[in-house]
């Protein structure tokens, strides 16, 4: 029923040079994140320029809570990468079969449920961050509306996990350009023409998520393999549900305590009033597009390093970690520094106002050149994660980010609470979340073979 034969959106990670094959997995991907990224790129330069920075700052209020529930599904969705890789390298066609129904089932009962517990809690939630009361009434309206299309993008992100995990990362490429392009136009359209402000662009974007969605479901049901689609197949297999859960939920969970940090950092930032949301949201945007990049590569190991693993070539997939190493760290940083030395002009994008401009550039700044400790960081997460090994990954996260930064915030910031105190708190969390990768990821590594044993 389904052929193994490699067809024109797969790429060959277990032969050949690897430097070539994760850059061409690693470029479409980190465009297509970027892509994605401009879906609320776009929403803050309009509803910025347009809607004044009152809008601005009731979406960019919103931005870490809608950060926390989709990176608990974008967490998920790697266990489904991991089960998936190594399943197809390991030539197991029924599990991937059913793997891939069973997620996209799963996708959409768990965006339905999260989209509506969400909905229902809006106002308590926005009102426990201390969301200033000038903008409340516009992010309480924008992150339902955005809320909204949940399913969709949770949908996009296990359909895309499923088409990755072969090596197709254009074909998601080339369904986001088409609806970020479509996303842009609506914003015009809501925000400038119909003068509908934060809703406008909530509609806009929540539309384009579900024509993405729409557009990874039929890229698979028309494929020729196993990761082939078919409605009447749509169930969920429990043992293929416990195993991905069992590789992603610690990603999820992980992804989730980030995000709870960061809902306490935002509310801080909160307390220092409208310009400093402003200013903040447009940084936190930019910085974003390099995250593409980063999560480019560690994408790349982390699916690489499954398949190999999957297969058996042990020695081949400390090679992939190496590479994505060396190659990851110099363009982040470069990319880091060239966008540090044009802050004003970029945050000004965002946000004309002297006050935004000002707060933006600082955080720009301060971070963006040491966001290559963020290619080290989940290099080594990845790299634990092909190994089936989930657990130690969250386990570093909750301690050296999550906890690290709620004691930072109750200690350090609170005896100095200053916008520059707070900038700190992302790149020590992330230096000693390295220090202990390096320690726990040596340990795991020697209970693994040296050499490769591929499988007969």
């Amino acid at each position: 029923m389904y052929s193994r034969t490699k067809n024109s959106h797969e790429i060959d990670m277990l032969h050949g040079p690897l430097l070539p094959k994760i850059v061409a997995f690693s470029l479409p991907l980190a465009l297509s994140n970027a892509l994605q990224l401009l879906f609320n790129a776009a929403d803050i330069v309009i509803v910025g320029r347009y809607a004044g920075s009152g809008a601005l700052a009731a979406v960019g209020a919103t931005t870490v809570l809608v950060n926390l529930i989709v990176n608990f599904f974008v967490g998920i969705s790697m266990g489904a990468n991991i089960f998936f890789a190594s399943g197809y390298a390991a030539g197991k066609k029924e599990q991937v079969s059913s793997g891939v129904h069973t997620a996209m089932v799963f996708s959409l009962l768990s965006g339905l449920g999260f989209a509506a517990a969400g909905i229902i809690a809006a106002e308590f939630i926005l009102g426990c961050m201390k969301t200033p009361g000038d903008i409340f009434p516009m992010s309480v309206l924008y992150f339902r509306i955005y809320l909204a299309g949940l399913p969709a993008i949770i949908c996009y992100n296990f359909g895309s996990a499923a088409l990755r995990s072969m090596g197709d990362t254009q074909r998601p490429m080339y369904y986001l350009l088409f609806s970020g392009v479509l996303n842009v136009i609506l914003n015009l359209i809501t925000v400038i023409g119909m003068h509908m402000g934060v809703a406008g662009v909530a509609i806009a974007t929540t539309v384009s998520n579900f024509v993405s969605a729409s557009l990874v479901v039929r890229a698979l049901m028309t494929e020729e393999s196993c990761f082939r689609l078919v409605p009447s197949m749509l169930r969920i297999d429990v043992k293929a549900l416990k195993d991905m859960l069992r590789l992603g939920l610690p990603s999820g969970i992980q992804s989730s305590m980030f995000g709870i940090a960061n809902v306490l950092i935002q509310s801080s930032i909160n307390s220092f009033g409208a310009a400093y949301i402003a200013g903040n949201a447009a940084s936190v945007n930019i910085e974003g597009f390099i995250l593409t990049v980063i999560s480019a590569f560690s994408a790349a190991g982390l699916t690489f390093g499954s398949q190999n693993i999957g297969a058996g070539l042990y020695k081949r997939a400390d090679e992939v970690f190496r590479t994505v190493l060396i190659s990851g760290v110099p363009v982040t940083f470069a990319c880091g520094v060239l966008t540090a030395l044009f802050r004003v002009q970029l945050v000004s994008i965002y946000n004309p106002e002297p006050a935004v401009i000002a707060v933006g550039s600082m955080r720009v700044l301060a971070m963006l050149p040491l966001y290559w400790l963020e290619v080290i960081m989940n290099g080594y997460s990845s790299a634990m994660r092909s190994l089936g090994h989930t657990l130690e990954p969250m386990v570093i996260a909750i301690v050296s980010i999550c906890i690290f930064r709620i004691i930072y915030l109750h200690t350090v910031f609170a005896m100095s609470p200053a916008y520059e105190t707070l900038l700190l708190i992302w790149p020590l969390s992330w230096a000693l979340s390295i220090l202990a990768s390096i320690v726990v990821y040596r340990k795991i590594r020697r209970r693994y073979p040296a050499e490769d044993v591929p499988f007969s």
